[in-house]
């Protein structure tokens, strides 16, 4: 199987020179707004719980397996701007031009934004960074590591997304009305960015013409507030739907949340561990390529920095644990030189297309400590992965 983890692999690909980002590419990188403080966490858990304590209590499920991950800079309240502002300078010396906040809405309300409105829109710096929303309407489960006589997760929902037609409008309404008008919102051809993480969830309530018609009609509420209008950019997981549809559903481009999730199970082929380079290399040779060709709409290509879900889950009583084992497999070997050659590749990748598509490149996670794809630094690796970035990037 082929693999990549270093310079030397990607000049199977593409020559160094192919691989330098032009004064268009734009970068941006996903955000998860769950280790902080926030109103639903207090009154699905109480006290100040929040994703650090899973993080915390993960353990290694076989040897060489590297958890607990730990955060150099310690458990961060990413609420606190102080907190935010260290960040913002650490990606944007990486070269991110914007993150994307993963953001939700129940009970009729916003729900886990304490991170982005006390947090990065509060930071004194926040003008070095442009910001975007995903919608993420999909139900909130509670966090536990109980699991079903089947081996699978028992994660029963604490909270239900957008339910109804009316939920929906009035969610994405508000994220129009509240963010777009703060000056370093992300833009791409003048025209805000939102993200929408579930089709499904629009596909069920609207049909595919009733999504259609209520993109338009946001796009319509858009300008009437003085925008060009919205740019709807389609996140390929969770979304349970064919690519194809997404041009019936009206969406501007697509892309995937993170392509090494993307390709892990395929490469793994069972096993309950496959290596990063490997994923990598699938990434390259197949993984663009086919999501690209896939639909007329512009095609964002993604970048992830890992896979290892275990601190959410109970370890299994050995190893390896019997069928599909919930959070497996598990990415390892997650090296800043495997990182930094897959940049490399995907820069090689966008340079590659006609002039004519988007120079737009996007990375799955920022900060997501309990999936095992972050950037942040950690105790195991420095800044290693930040560095990895900046190298490519040429920041």
């Amino acid at each position: 199987m082929s693999t990549l983890s270093s310079l030397d692999d990607l000049q199977r690909y593409y020559s160094l020179d192919a691989c330098r980002p032009t004064n268009q590419l734009s970068v941006a990188c996903y955000y998860f707004p769950h280790f902080q403080p926030s109103a639903l966490n207090e009154e699905l858990y109480g006290g100040d719980w929040t994703e650090h304590l899973l993080r915390q209590a993960a353990r290694p499920w076989f040897p060489g397996h590297r958890q607990p991950r730990t955060p150099l800079w310690g458990e961060q309240d990413e609420s606190n701007p102080t907190v935010v502002a260290r960040e913002i300078d650490a990606a944007a010396d990486a070269g991110i031009d914007a993150l994307i906040y993963d953001w939700y809405w129940y009970d009729g309300r916003p729900a886990l934004h304490e991170a982005l409105e006390n947090g990065f829109l509060r930071a004194p710096n926040r003008d070095r960074m442009k910001f975007a929303v995903m919608w993420c309407p999909h139900d909130w489960p509670y966090w536990t590591h109980d699991l079903l006589p089947n081996g699978s997760l028992k994660r029963p929902a604490a909270k239900r997304g957008p339910e109804s037609v009316e939920d929906v409008r009035r969610s994405l309404t508000y994220v129009i009305s509240r963010y777009f008008q703060e000056p370093n919102y992300w833009q791409l051809d003048g025209k805000p960015v939102v993200v929408i993480w579930e089709l499904a969830r629009l596909q069920r309530l609207f049909g595919t013409e009733g999504v259609s018609e209520l993109l338009d009609d946001l796009r319509r509420i858009a300008r009437q507030l003085g925008h060009a209008g919205i740019h709807f950019h389609a996140s390929c997981g969770g979304s349970g739907q064919l690519i194809d549809e997404f041009v019936g559903a009206g969406f501007d481009s697509y892309g995937d949340y993170s392509s090494i999730v993307a390709v892990h199970r395929r490469v793994a082929d069972g096993r309950p561990t496959v290596e990063y380079r490997e994923c990598a290399a699938e990434v390259v040779e197949n993984h663009w390529a086919k999501l690209d060709t896939a639909s007329p709409l512009p095609y964002f290509p993604n970048i992830g920095a890992g896979w290892d879900t275990t601190p959410r889950f109970r370890a299994p009583e050995g190893w390896p644990p019997p069928g599909d084992w919930p959070g497996l497999p598990i990415v390892t070997d997650d090296t800043p030189s495997a990182f930094e050659a897959l940049v490399r590749a995907a820069i090689g990748y966008v340079n590659s297309r006609p002039s004519t598509a988007p120079q737009v490149l996007t990375i799955g996670c920022f900060n997501e400590w309990t999936e095992g794809h972050y950037l942040l630094p950690d105790t195991d690796r420095g800044m290693g992965m930040l560095h990895a970035l900046a190298a490519a990037l040429g920041s």
